[in-house]
C-alpha cells in the first residue's frame, strides 16, 4: 500500500502535539515584550516547529508500492549444427522452423514470452527461424543450455524448448545437466541409431621438435558392422605416412588408433587421419579429421649431478640420450 508510514504507533503523535502544546503555552505565558498579533504568529511558529522535530523523531518514512506482471518466458534453443539437414532435406527442416514458430506464437497468445537462441546463445529474431542455414560446425548442447540459463537468470524464465537431432560433439549429455526450469525436447530425425563410422577425436602433442617422434592419436567410433575390417591413415601434405587396420568386434564401440610420427619439417604440420569409407555408411563426411602440430628446431642443455651411482640415475640417463635435441652432461659427486 502507498501512504506515510512512522516506525511506532501513530498514538505517538497525540502524546507529541499534546508535550508540544504544552511547552508552547508555558513560554508564551510568561511577560512577553512583544506585540499580541506578534506573540501569536510565535506561538504558531514555534509549536509548528517542535511538532516537526517530534514527528522526525519518530522515522517517519514514505512507501511507494507498484505492481506488476512479467509474462512467463519459453526459451527455444534451436540446434543450427550440419547434422540437422544430414537426415532430412534443409527445406523440411525451415519448414518445420515454421511450425515451431507458430507453436510459439499460440504461447504467446496465451500469456507467455518466447525467445529463441542458437547453440552460441546468440538470440534469433522469431521473424528469421525460417531462413537458418544449419552450418555449424559443432553441438555442445550442455553449455547451451547453462549459458541460456545465464542469459535468462533475471527473467522469469518457465521453461526451455531444446530443438535438436541429439547428436553432440563437444561437452557432456543434456541429460546430466542440472537445470532449474524444466527442459523440453522437441526431436530431430529418426530415434534408430544410424550404421556409420567417424572419427571422433585426434589427439597429439601442440609442440614438436625436429628429429623426435610423438604420437598422433585418434579415436575411431562404429556403430554396426561388426566383423569388418577398418583401415585408418595418417597424411602429411597430402602424403600418407602410415596405415593400420583393425577389425570391429563389437555391434557399437571405438578404438584408439595410435600412429608414431618423426618431426622432420619445420613450422606448423597438418596431420589427417582419415578412415577407409565403408559401404551402407550413414555419413562419409565425419570419416576425417585433422590436427596441427608445431615442430620447432632447438636444443634443450641438461645437467645431471648425483652423489654415487644408483639404477635410477642410469635410467635417467639412457633416457635423456635417447632424446636428440638435447645435449647433457653428467656429474657424479664423490
Amino acid at each position: 500500500m502507498n501512504g506515510l508510514y512512522i516506525e511506532y504507533s501513530w498514538w505517538w503523535m497525540f502524546l507529541g502535539i499534546a508535550l508540544c502544546a504544552a511547552a508552547t503555552y508555558f513560554y508564551y505565558t510568561q511577560k512577553q515584550v512583544w506585540t499580541l498579533n506578534i506573540n501569536r504568529i510565535l506561538i504558531v511558529l514555534r509549536f509548528t516547529a517542535l511538532l516537526m522535530i517530534f514527528f522526525l523523531l519518530l522515522d517517519p518514512m514514505i512507501k511507494s508500492l507498484q505492481r506488476y506482471f512479467e509474462k512467463p518466458i519459453i526459451s527455444y534453443i534451436i540446434d543450427d549444427s550440419e547434422s540437422m539437414i544430414a537426415t532430412l532435406p534443409l527445406e523440411n527442416v525451415q519448414k518445420l522452423m515454421g511450425k515451431i514458430k507458430g507453436t510459439a506464437e499460440e504461447l504467446e497468445a496465451n500469456g507467455y514470452t518466447t525467445k529463441f537462441y542458437n547453440l552460441d546463445g546468440e538470440l534469433i529474431e522469431k521473424k528469421n527461424l525460417e531462413q537458418l542455414t544449419f552450418n555449424h560446425k559443432s553441438t555442445n548442447l550442455s553449455n547451451s543450455i547453462q549459458k541460456l540459463e545465464e542469459l535468462n537468470e533475471h527473467e522469469n524464465l518457465a521453461g526451455i524448448t531444446l530443438v535438436t537431432d541429439g547428436i553432440f560433439n563437444q561437452g557432456f549429455s543434456p541429460l546430466y545437466v542440472p537445470s532449474v526450469v524444466p527442459v523440453y525436447t522437441v526431436g530431430i530425425g529418426d530415434t534408430i541409431p544410424q550404421i556409420d563410422l567417424q572419427i571422433k577425436d585426434v589427439y597429439a602433442n601442440k609442440i614438436a621438435y625436429m628429429g623426435n617422434k610423438f604420437p598422433v592419436i585418434a579415436e575411431v567410433v562404429n556403430e554396426g558392422f561388426v566383423g569388418k575390417i577398418v583401415e585408418v591413415s595418417l597424411s602429411n601434405n597430402g602424403k600418407i605416412l602410415e596405415r593400420k587396420r583393425y577389425k570391429i568386434a563389437n555391434e557399437k564401440g571405438f578404438e584408439q588408433i595410435e600412429f608414431l610420427v618423426e618431426a622432420k619439417k619445420k613450422g606448423y604440420q597438418k596431420f589427417t587421419v582419415s578412415v577407409r569409407n565403408l559401404d551402407g555408411e550413414f555419413s562419409k563426411e565425419n570419416n576425417v579429421k585433422s590436427t596441427y602440430v608445431e615442430v620447432i628446431e632447438g636444443k634443450e642443455k641438461i645437467l645431471l649431478i648425483a652423489n654415487a651411482p644408483h639404477p635410477d640415475i642410469k635410467a635417467i640417463r639412457a633416457g635423456v640420450e635417447k632424446i636428440k635435441i638435447t645435449s647433457y652432461i653428467f656429474i657424479y659427486l664423490a
